[in-house]
Formats: C-alpha cells, structure tokens, sequence
C-alpha cells in the first residue's frame, strides 16, 4: 500500500470515529498471506511493526515526524493486528467528540498495543501529549519518536517531582489545546487492581480546569513478554477493546470523578472477562459488577 493510500485511509478511520463514535474490525478477519506464510507464529506482525518504528525514527532523525505521520503509523500497525487476526472494538467516542476543549485521558494499561494504537485513535479529536517514562527517550529507534511527539517524561524515581512535572507541563500543553492520555498505574499489567489506580489524572485535569475522560481497555491479544515485556505471543482469540466513558468536570477534590473513572474501567473489564484483583478497597465489592 503506498504512503498517499495509508495516509487517506487513516483520515477514513478517525472521520468513522468522529461521525459514528465507534469502530469494529470488518468480518470475516483477513490474515496477511506473509503471516499464514510463516505459520503464524507472529514474525510477521513484529516484523511489521519494527519497519513502521524503524522508518519513524528516520522522519523523526530527519526532523519531520509531526502529528498527520504519528497518527498514520498508529494506523498501520492497527492494521498489522488487524491482518493477524485482531478483532478491534473501539465504542463511546461520541463523549469525546461533542466537547469543544482538550481533556485528560485517564486509561489502564495492559501491554505494549494500545501504547501503538493509542495515536491513531485519539488525534482523531485533537492535538495529544503522553505521559511517559523518561527512559523511553532514550530506546534505541523508538525514542526517536518519542522525543518527536513533546510527550510528558517522568524519571519514577522521585513520585513527588514526577507530579509537578506533570502537573506542570500537563497544564501548559492542556491549555494550548492538545489532550494528555495518562497510565495511573505503575506499569502495564493483565490484571486490573483498582487500589494500584492513582489519581493523577483527575489531579491534572482539575489544575488546567479541564474534563476527564476514562477510557477503559483490553489488549490481551498482545501479551506482555517474559524476557522482553514489548515482545509477546498474540492470543488471536482475544478481542481487542477501547470503550471512552463520559466526560467528566472535576469538582471538590475529585475524589467522586477518580472513583467513577476506576468504577468505569472496573466494570467494563469485568464484562470483557479480564481478571480484577481484590485489594483492599475493592476485596468486598461484587465481583459482578
């Protein structure tokens, strides 16, 4: 597929998500003949995604990786999944799509996919910013893009001067009109405790005066690796899910919004069949919730 077809292709994709607030992967799945070729053992899709990484950091090296290209990489790696067989869901976009100002995304983490996917789908609204761990700047290729995209590095050595640099650079980025998509928990995990869900998020977004907005996943299909955390199995039975909540002011201290934001992310993931860890808050919720 040439550049200019990739590039109509993604705008087709986020016009789909502004108009009908939701995508589904076409049925039936088409796997890519590379991947049948090699027997499905996932070469194909890493092999995929390392050349998409791979010519991103040439554009970003070169000074040109700006939001149009970040939003058609995420777009072909969404494809990449797709052509392995991921059956991708994206629901509740309309919540976003009728404010007329930036928001905080506050979304838990479950591998390396929605870290790729994420662009694609969020630039579908407006300009972006991630907070990310410093470290990621300095990956080779990878950070790159990274550095490209003006993201929000924290060090995670020091939880109180990673607060006020988000804080701090969260507010100056919110109030210039892009969003900030913020990972409350510590690192990206199958199970969901919700006792591991800071309230950052809802920090930030009552600070700059802006919504929040909760966005609940499930992205098992790429499972976490054991040696290497990016490089997983694909569990090609595992639909792939993004469900946005309603937005959200943030009143009083924004304890009522953090707890319907976690509530949210709970719920949905207890539909889909993810595992939930009973801590010490939620050990005497019902586990059907």
């Amino acid at each position: 597929m040439i550049e200019k077809d990739i590039h109509m292709n993604t705008l087709e994709f986020q016009k789909t998500l502004r108009e009908k607030g939701s995508y589904t992967t076409a049925e039936p799945s088409v796997y890519s003949p590379l991947d049948r070729l090699l027997g499905r053992t996932d070469t194909w899709y890493y092999l995929k995604i390392f050349r998409v990484i791979a010519s991103g950091a040439i554009v970003a090296r070169m000074g040109r990786y700006d939001t149009p290209f970040w939003g058609k990489q995420s777009y072909e790696i969404l494809q990449a999944a797709e052509a392995c067989g991921a059956k991708i869901k994206i629901s509740g976009c309309e919540n976003v799509t009728r404010l007329d100002k930036p928001v905080v995304y506050v979304s838990n983490h479950m591998s390396m996919l929605e870290t790729m996917l994420y662009p694609g789908i969020l630039l579908a609204f407006r300009g972006l910013a991630t907070v990310v761990k410093e470290s990621l700047l300095t990956y080779p290729v990878f950070g790159h893009i990274m550095c490209a995209v003006d993201p929000i590095s924290v060090s995670r050595r020091n939880p109180r001067d990673d607060l006020k640099e988000v804080l701090s650079k969260g507010e100056t980025i919110l109030r210039a009109g892009r969003s900030v998509l913020i990972f409350p928990q510590a690192t990206r995990r199958v199970e969901f405790n919700p006792d591991e869900f800071n309230s950052l998020g809802v920090k930030l977004a009552k600070k700059a005066g802006v919504p929040v907005v909760p966005i609940a996943l499930k992205t098992d299909f790429h499972s976490n690796g054991i040696r290497f955390k990016d490089i997983g199995d694909l569990d090609r039975h595992k639909p792939v899910y993004f469900k946005f909540g309603p937005a959200m002011e943030i009143t009083g201290n924004g304890r009522t919004e953090h707890e319907k934001t976690v509530e949210f992310i709970e719920t949905n993931l207890r539909e889909w069949g993810a595992i939930i860890e009973e801590g010490a808050k939620s050990a005497g919720k019902d586990k059907q919730l």
